[in-house]
């Protein structure tokens, strides 16, 4: 791209939201999303930013590994599920951690941090809301999520809310919950032009959150990190 030439455009949508239309700087893709935020001065999906000195925490901690656990106080645990994806072998790793350990938790409290989780199979979403049912029955569960929490990790959150030892955290989800796609065919038009792909799984109980997200009840910051606001929440109530 040349100085001048205009790189996106955003159009207001339903709520906070914007309808986004992007061109990468060599031309090579155009990209329409309905469902940009901007929070921090940051575009949520795309990541563009202007100010580098802005605190910004927003974003799950990275890690080579996509499920683990880890205590953080004598009392508390955090658990990382970067995603409900069934590739390379996800369920089948993901089950196993689970199964070796909800039993062997020690803590009363337990954060679970979906954020950034884009959802996925339920092979991997209902194993998990099992184990969480019966953990939370005597334990205190807190679920981090934000505008990148989608689908099974969006309707993972709405059920730990539901609990009555269930506490959400962090930012509004994403908003893609009450469509899936589980064998859907990618659909092009025109030579690679255009590609889409058709949903062919409803979950009616969820319309009412569709392009909305899930709310949290707890609204956190972004210019501290996201766990320890949860610690001082959790030591606080």
């Amino acid at each position: 791209m040349e100085p001048g030439m205009q790189f996106f455009e955003l159009i207001p949508a339903l709520g906070d939201k914007f309808r986004i239309s992007f061109i990468k700087s060599d031309f090579s893709l155009f990209a329409s999303s309905r469902a940009e935020r901007v929070v921090n001065g940051r575009f949520v999906f795309y990541g563009i930013y202007k100010d580098k000195t802005q605190p910004y925490h927003y974003n799950a901690p990275k890690s080579d590994s996509l499920f683990y656990y880890k205590p953080l106080r004598d009392n508390i645990g955090y658990m990382r599920i970067a995603t409900f994806s069934w590739k390379n072998n996800n369920v089948a790793v993901a089950n196993k951690f689970i199964e070796d350990t909800f039993p062997n938790l020690e803590v009363d409290h337990l954060i679970i941090d979906l954020r950034n989780n884009g959802g996925g199979t339920d092979q991997i979403g209902k194993p998990l809301r099992k184990a969480i049912k019966k953990y939370g029955k005597q334990h205190n569960i807190y679920v981090l999520v934000n505008g990148k929490s989608g689908s099974n990790a969006e309707q993972t959150t709405h059920f730990i809310g539901e609990l009555k030892n269930g506490t959400v955290l962090g930012d509004r989800s994403m908003g893609v919950i009450a469509y899936g796609l589980n064998y859907g065919e990618k659909i092009t038009i025109g030579k690679d032009c255009f590609s889409f792909y058709l949903s062919d799984l409803k979950f009616n109980e969820f319309f009412e959150f569709e392009s909305r997200g899930v709310s949290v009840d707890v609204r956190l910051k972004n210019d501290e990190n996201w766990i320890d606001q949860t610690i001082k929440f959790i030591e606080g109530s």
